[in-house]
């Protein structure tokens, strides 16, 4: 049940990504907010796709390795390796952006962009 409501949560804050950037466009709407917190959702859905699908393998593998007693050694670590790389890059992205906003990098002197 609870994959469920897990991806009941990534295909509804997908589908308002959407939609914000087709109203954003119909509109012609655009605020220095919108265009920091945009990217970062869409980056977040990103890494978030592929590191559920390496999690899902992953799991796939282990129980796999446990129901026919086989060992997969070259793929196993490999998987937990790039699901530990995905998550630290995740954060390190996250944290860079964050920072660069909090100090004000790379923003605009014009208030109307």
């Amino acid at each position: 049940m609870a994959h469920g409501w897990a991806v009941a949560g990534f295909v509804i804050a997908g589908a308002s990504d959407g939609v914000d950037g087709f109203i954003a466009r119909l509109f012609n709407q655009q605020s220095a907010l919108g265009a920091y917190l945009d990217p970062m959702a869409d980056k977040l859905l990103l890494v978030s796709k592929a590191n559920t699908a390496v999690q899902i393998v992953l799991a796939a593998v282990v129980l796999g390795e446990l129901a026919f007693a086989v060992r997969i050694d070259p793929l196993r670590p490999a998987l937990i390796l790039l699901s530990r790389v995905l998550t630290v890059a995740s954060a390190a992205a996250y944290l860079v952006a964050w920072l660069r906003h909090m100090s004000g990098y790379g923003e605009s002197s014009n208030p109307d962009i």
